[in-house]
């Protein structure tokens, strides 16, 4: 579900302002959570509600998420690399403050290569099939993935 979040932040479907593709996305995601939390009982209660609204604020701390949006070649990836490293802290801070730290070095490392995600997708999806949605998906999956999967 982390995937179709990041899914509809990145702008499917039109929601008509980024405002609520943010807020709906971030929804989807603390919903996927929450559900996985209930099922494994990974965090405590405190850190659970401070994850939830962490993984809404990260979407709005995404910083040079447009330009990472457009880039294009090798040298328009440190956008992409900014983005994402920005598209984590929220919830990196709440896992160390929660005394989660695998979690969070697993969440930083797949901030960090984001640009490859987006290469990749570049490379192996036409324009016209919207590269960027599959990467945004690639993205919350790992991003889903350092977060409900025991560490």
């Amino acid at each position: 579900m982390f995937t179709l979040g990041f899914i509809i932040r990145d702008g499917w479907p039109n929601l008509g302002s980024t405002f609520w593709a943010r807020i709906l996305g971030g929804l989807v995601c603390s919903i996927s959570l929450s559900i996985i939390n209930w099922l494994c009982d990974y965090y405590s209660f405190w850190c659970m509600i401070a994850l939830i609204f962490s993984v809404i604020i990260d979407f709005y701390l995404d910083q040079k998420h447009g330009e990472g949006q457009r880039a294009r070649n090798s040298k328009d990836f440190k956008w992409l690399l900014v983005s994402g490293l920005s598209s984590v802290v929220a919830t990196v801070l709440v896992l160390i403050a929660f005394g989660h730290y695998n979690r969070a070095g697993l969440l930083i490392a797949f901030g960090f290569f984001k640009p490859s995600y987006w290469k990749l997708c570049w490379a192996w999806i036409p324009e016209e099939k919207t590269p960027t949605r599959y990467a945004a998906g690639i993205f919350g999956f790992v991003y889903g993935l350092a977060l409900e999967v025991r560490a």
